[in-house]
């Protein structure tokens, strides 16, 4: 006769009752686990989903330059033409140190190729948010270099025009004071007549140099290497070799 338990049941039949209740809770366990695991996964998809959006919508970062509204201001001075002003269509390169002044002068008087007659000088200032303090004033003086009669601030959108002449003294000749890592920078357009009719024609020249009361202007003799080397690689050299 086989052994009873003491409530009567088979042992065979209680031990697969306890394997059928074990498999029910380890089922029932699993399906838990994989509703969290569901919606753990619907939360992380709606979250990338919503930061993919964001993305997609953000308005773009703003432009570092913008365009500036152009404000009319008083008349300070009229020039008058003596001829058909004209510009070039070829135009030389050329680039500054930062930092680096520019002495009073004239500037060249002739175009080389064309020989045409240099009129007007139009610098465009590109110095956002340019303070008082930072200095680099463009410097005009008068014709006997005895004083200086304006000094314009060259901050962004602002614009100088004024004639070429044998004595049209300019320049930024102090040191800037703008914080380290900032420039100076501006953009040149010259103005050429065929010939001029005032009675101003002269011989041909380069840029002449004049001295300020009190100052003393060094003149380099002759030509290096420096200036068929542009500003950029002349610093890595210096750098390079450690006298930078």
């Amino acid at each position: 006769m086989s052994d009873r338990a003491e409530n009567g049941t088979e042992p065979g039949l209680v031990s697969d009752a306890v394997r059928d209740l074990e498999k029910q809770l380890r089922a029932e366990g699993a399906r838990r686990w994989l509703r969290r695991g569901v919606i753990v996964a619907l939360l992380v998809g709606a979250f990338v989903g919503f930061s993919a959006y964001r993305r997609a919508t953000r308005p773009p970062p703003p432009a570092r330059y913008t365009s500036e509204k152009v404000e009319q201001r008083d008349i300070i001075e009229q020039v008058q033409s003596t001829g058909s002003v004209k510009p070039l269509t070829e135009v030389q390169v050329g680039a500054q140190v930062s930092g680096r002044i520019v002495k009073v002068h004239v500037d060249f008087n002739k175009h080389g190729p064309y020989q045409l007659d240099r009129r007007l000088n139009l610098l465009l200032y590109l110095n956002k948010d340019w303070k008082e303090e930072y200095g680099g004033h463009l410097q005009l003086w008068d014709k006997e270099m005895k004083n200086c009669e304006q000094k314009i601030l060259p901050i962004f959108n602002r614009v100088a025009l004024f004639s070429t002449t044998e004595t049209s003294w300019h320049g930024h000749p102090d040191p800037l004071t703008c914080p380290e890592g900032w420039s100076r920078k501006s953009l040149a357009l010259y103005y050429y007549t065929n010939g001029r009719a005032d009675g101003a024609d002269a011989p041909e020249h380069t840029t002449v140099f004049r001295e300020r009361p009190g100052e003393v202007v060094k003149e380099k003799a002759g030509i290096g290497l420096r200036d068929f080397v542009p500003p950029i690689v002349w610093r890595g050299v210096k750098k390079l070799v450690g006298k930078g």
